[in-house]
């Protein structure tokens, strides 16, 4: 299943930072699972590269000068 990345793009930056960093630890989560199980191996590429652009994404918006709350937590 193809993903719109602009449909995506504009979703995730919707929601404030601290839901768009909850998105990318629970794909990191996701992630982790699969690694222990050694399973599912193009759900676990397909979730890199989701957040590969979680990441992109969000420092597009974040100030570590303002948020260092978030950083630090």
């Amino acid at each position: 299943m193809a993903v719109n990345l602009n449909i995506l793009k504009t979703q995730y930056l919707q929601h404030d930072i601290s839901i768009q960093l909850g998105s990318l630890a629970a794909n990191l989560t996701q992630l982790k699972a699969l690694a222990q199980a050694g399973t599912d191996e193009q759900l676990a590429q397909n979730l890199i590269r989701e957040s590969q652009f979680f990441i992109e994404w969000a420092v597009l918006t974040l100030n570590l000068e303002t948020e260092l709350d978030l950083a630090t937590e």
